[in-house]
């Protein structure tokens, strides 16, 4: 029976390590990419409509430095390593990883490639994690745990030593510098702190991690710690699917990004108010319009939530005040509307207070 199992895993994940990582990462694509096709949002943009949304791909645990600083989502440390933004960004990465991936597997063994993969994609998602904290953006993509591997390959180079060794050290040296210059010349936004990180956990872990180097670090403990980081890193993926597959998790997510746009909504009514009773119809007219318009995108977000259902009533009679020009009934549904929004307890499954 073990030997069974043994097969099956060999069969769905590779005979390497290195097999493995490639296999995962084409499989969350795929299903990112599946699952923002069958959103109302649709999958991409006209430009691109391979790629998978950016809502599906927050969802799916993208590097954001306020839910993990804030919210304390730490298993988007290592998620953010398995997702891609498109599909020239999934192939350009998951091509290093097959070559650079095959040469340190084949220097250091499975349980060491494993660690260090890991580990150098933690330390690549951490100082991102730092730098995105003043930015705002968040991050995705595998390329911080393959600049652990250059990392690692420039201490094999080093160890190694005689022409060969150096002859690595020195080509590896000038791939990375180049590769920083590039990015900093591209108009897309190059994640320059996750690259940094991965290659400094590459570098530390590579020389940590070299056979021999350590002594006392006997197999049975290098697997066994392999062995744990592969399960954390399992747990997390599976997590991962289910915020992506799971339909109240969609709806939540919805709901927290409608927030910015429902408080600025909610301060324009109320500057709008006072005005009602006075302007003149077309005013009122665009008004309507306006609110309609504003209103519409609420109504795709939220409309799981079982409290927006009175607050959609009140802004569909505000709309229709306006739009007959009444400007008292536009004040007091204007009113309603705003007590209805600020009674608003923002959860999915929540209902509002009662008055």
């Amino acid at each position: 029976m073990p030997a069974q199992r043994h097969a099956v895993v060999r069969l769905l994940f590779g005979p390497t390590v290195t097999t493995a990582l490639v296999r995962v990462n084409l499989l969350l694509y795929a299903v990112s990419w599946l699952v923002s096709s069958a959103t109302e949002e649709s999958a991409g943009s006209s430009e691109d409509p391979l790629a998978p949304t950016a809502a599906v791909l927050l969802r799916a645990g993208a590097l954001d430095a306020g839910r993990i600083l804030k919210d304390g989502e730490l298993w988007r440390l290592v998620a953010c390593l398995f997702l891609h933004v498109n599909l020239l960004h999934l192939i350009f990465n998951l091509w290093v990883l097959r070559d650079l991936g095959a040469a340190v597997e084949g220097a250091i063994g499975r349980a060491r490639f494993a660690l260090l993969y890991l580990g150098s994609g933690l330390c690549a998602s951490a100082l991102s994690t730092w730098q995105l904290a003043r930015s705002g953006a968040f991050s995705i993509g595998a390329s911080g745990a393959i600049f652990g591997l250059f990392g690692a390959l420039l201490v094999i180079g080093l160890a190694r030593g005689g022409t060969f060794g150096r002859a690595l050290f020195f080509r590896i040296l000038f791939l990375v510098g180049a590769m920083f210059l590039i990015g900093s010349l591209m108009p897309t936004r190059i994640d320059h702190a996750a690259h940094a990180g991965g290659l400094i956990g590459g570098v530390l872990l590579g020389w940590l991690l070299l056979p021999g180097r350590i002594r006392g670090l006997g197999d049975r403990l290098l697997h066994g710690l392999a062995a744990l980081a592969l399960g954390a890193s399992a747990l997390t993926l599976v997590w991962t699917m289910h915020e992506m597959l799971s339909p109240r998790r969609a709806a939540q997510h919805r709901l927290e990004q409608a927030l910015p746009e429902w408080q600025k909504l909610a301060d324009d009514l109320r500057r709008a108010l006072p005005g009602y009773a006075r302007v003149d119809r077309n005013a009122m007219a665009r008004e309507a319009g306006a609110l309609r318009r504003r209103f519409d995108p609420l109504r795709a977000a939220l409309r799981n939530a079982p409290w927006f259902g009175e607050i959609d009533a009140a802004a569909r009679r505000l709309e229709d005040a306006l739009r007959h020009h009444d400007g008292p009934r536009a004040l007091r549904d204007g009113e309603e509307l705003l007590r209805a929004m600020d009674r608003a307890p923002w959860g999915i499954d929540r209902k509002p207070p009662r008055d």
